[in-house]
């Protein structure tokens, strides 16, 4: 650091003085002409390089680090009808911030990473986790509710194709909150990413609805949950839509992979065994694939799920082929896998609403 300054205080010098002998020049003073010197452009650019690394190592300790991440993480709006400026948020690293309850539970083996407080409004917090995601997110799930929280009756988190293996809930600790929600993803490392976002509610309007209020009890739209079904590594997934009704439930999407239709509807069938669904019966060839199963949801309502799987390449040598999946699941009553609609049916109904 010393060295620095003594080069840029020897470059002012220089500059100083070539300025102050053309000056004596142009009042006709006899100045001998000064020679030019090979590289000297080069070494001022070296030591304003040489200043400028030093500026950013001097930039990069801790207290500034802190600055740029609380100015980064602070959002453009105010929190609740009064407040104009928001508060400062409170960076905690490697533990978990004050707004959290103090026994918030945390997933078998967690390594917390950190979090963030934002005063009385309430904060977030990020930790790794070892089991996969549903496993996470359920054991701390059953935890809490021990402790008093409830998933509210207006919550619905309809999952299904995706290209990443996640599962997430949120949680009410009374009427008028607050809230926990709970986000859980597996990375690539094989890390379980798990994220809780803690939100008190404070200064909302009077009068107004919060996600816990139970006065306004479940939607009368509320198709059946899905489980997340995670499109096969290397390859591109694309959700198209999704139908439903309080009875039924629909998601389709299409899939670049090389994997051909039955050994794709293989892929989905593993992971829909994996979420203790029953395989009554499956079938197909290169062109379409399906599976028929039966389950019970969360509530105990007897479920019925078909899985369809058809090749939607036209040109058989393209490098990046198509897949169309589509599943439905439907209250037994309405499709049942013994009196509902048969495969050739479903199939038809499932071609129909191709995009």
């Amino acid at each position: 650091m010393k060295m620095t300054k003594e080069l840029i205080a020897f470059a002012t010098v220089g500059v100083v003085s070539v300025a102050s002998l053309a000056a004596c020049d142009m009042r006709g003073l006899q100045v001998p002409p000064v020679p030019a010197r090979a590289g000297a452009a080069v070494e001022t650019s070296q030591v304003q390089t040489q200043s400028a690394q030093t500026n950013a190592e001097a930039n990069t300790d801790e207290a500034s680090l802190r600055e740029f991440m609380k100015r980064f993480i602070t959002p453009y709006f105010g929190y609740g009808p009064t407040l104009q400026t928001p508060p400062e948020p409170e960076i905690s690293l490697g533990k978990i911030p004050s707004q959290f309850p103090s026994d918030l539970p945390l997933p078998e083996g967690a390594r917390v990473l950190g979090g963030v407080g934002r005063g009385e409004f309430g904060a977030e917090l990020i930790v790794d986790a070892t089991q996969a995601p549903d496993a996470t997110v359920k054991a701390v799930r059953t935890r809490l509710e021990a402790l008093g929280w409830k998933v509210p009756a207006a919550n619905y988190q309809p999952e299904g194709f995706t290209t990443m293996q996640n599962a997430m809930v949120t949680l009410c600790k009374g009427n008028d909150g607050p809230t926990l929600f709970i986000q859980a993803q597996a990375l690539k490392s094989g890390v379980t990413d798990v994220r809780y976002s803690l939100n008190t509610f404070k200064g909302m309007p009077r009068g107004s609805f919060g996600p816990c209020d139970q006065s306004i009890g479940p939607p009368s739209y509320m198709p059946p949950q899905v489980p997340s079904l995670v499109s096969p590594a290397g390859s591109g997934q694309y959700g198209m839509g999704s139908s439903g009704s309080p009875d039924s439930v629909t998601q389709y999407a299409s899939v670049e992979t090389s994997l051909g239709v039955i050994v794709l509807r293989g892929h989905y069938d593993a992971q829909l065994e994996k979420a203790q669904w029953t395989l009554r019966d499956k079938g197909g060839d290169a062109t379409v694939a399906w599976s028929r199963w039966t389950f019970k949801s969360d509530k105990g309502d007897a479920l019925t799920g078909f899985l369809f799987v058809m090749d939607q390449t036209e040109d058989k040598a393209d490098a990046n082929p198509v897949r169309y999946v589509y599943l439905q699941v439907s209250l037994s009553g309405v499709a049942s896998a013994s009196s509902g609609p048969t495969v050739n049916m479903l199939v038809r109904e499932a071609v129909r609403q191709l995009p």
